[in-house]
């Protein structure tokens, strides 16, 4: 787990969230939000921990 960077929780939670934006399939769209969602408590608990 890295707290920074592309390969960060961060980075992880804005890829999933922008790509809600381009996937047609609205449970696909939910998924993607709630993995968004989750890769931010992620960060929350790193930043926690820093």
């Amino acid at each position: 787990m890295k707290s920074g960077g592309p390969d960060s929780e961060l980075a992880a939670s804005l890829r999933y969230l922008t790509q809600r934006y381009t996937i047609p399939i609205p449970q696909a769209k939910a998924v993607l939000a709630d993995i968004g969602t989750e890769e931010l408590a992620h960060m929350e608990i790193v930043t926690a921990l820093l």
